[in-house]
């Protein structure tokens, strides 16, 4: 059992064979120690060398003769309370170079009409500005239930909204309760021959295919692709009329 742990502290077979000779005869010349371990003298040398280096073996000189030692078992145990100290230290510094990279995207991926209310009970959850752009008569009628109460639930938690949808009558009778919904609508008229809407909010992106026979929906978190699509959406908001 021992040897397995001190295996889990990095030393070789070789090294546990020469400190557990060293714990068991006490001080000795190398000549002794590679005879207990059943070790080349040459490698028995090595070996201590490398345990002196790891501070688990000591060594005195007398008549111009080294005579090594173990250091106390114990010392293994504060060796390696060392090392995770060392190790907590270095946590910040190595966390912030996983920062510097950039987080990984995290992607979401629902499907049919439920798997669509999903992403619009997320879009509840932000405490900001919901932006977004698309087809909105499409999504009236996909989700023609759903779609308006989900309206008035976001407009109840003050949630802002800044839509560019297509010009039709489903959009300009939305336009005509902005106010009261919190809503800003402005129009660009191509967004008809789109089949899909976007949303950009909280260092997501929320993309909804609006296909009948297969609703598919997204969920992309990451602030480098936020940052990309706010940019998009600013240039088609000074693009859209009011």
């Amino acid at each position: 059992m021992y040897k397995e742990a001190l295996k889990n502290l990095g030393l070789s077979e070789n090294e546990i064979a020469v400190y557990v000779s060293l714990l068991e005869i006490g001080i000795s010349k190398v000549d002794s120690i590679a005879k207990r371990a059943a070790l080349p003298r040459t490698t028995t040398y090595g070996l201590l060398n490398l345990l002196l280096n790891k501070g688990l073996v000591s060594y005195v000189i007398k008549s111009g003769v080294k005579y090594y030692e173990s250091t106390s078992p114990e010392r293994l145990l504060i060796k390696e309370k060392e090392r995770l100290e060392e190790l907590k230290n270095a946590i910040p510094e190595l966390s912030a170079l996983v920062k510097s990279v950039g987080e990984k995207p995290t992607i979401e991926m629902y499907e049919g009409k439920e798997g669509l209310k999903s992403i619009y009970e997320d879009l509840l959850k932000t405490k900001d500005k919901i932006f977004g752009y698309g087809n909105t008569k499409l999504l009236f009628e996909m989700l023609e239930f759903y779609i308006p109460n989900y309206i008035k639930r976001r407009a109840r938690l003050n949630i802002p909204f800044l839509v560019i949808t297509e010009k039709s009558d489903s959009s300009i009778a939305m336009q005509k309760n902005d106010k009261k919904e919190n809503r800003r609508t402005r129009f660009i008229d191509e967004m008809k021959n789109t089949s899909n809407v976007v949303y950009i909010y909280d260092n997501k992106i929320a993309i909804i295919g609006l296909i009948k026979k297969q609703p598919i929906g997204v969920i992309i978190q990451n602030e480098g692709f936020y940052n990309s699509q706010k940019i998009v959406f600013n240039i088609l908001w000074k693009l859209a009329k009011p």
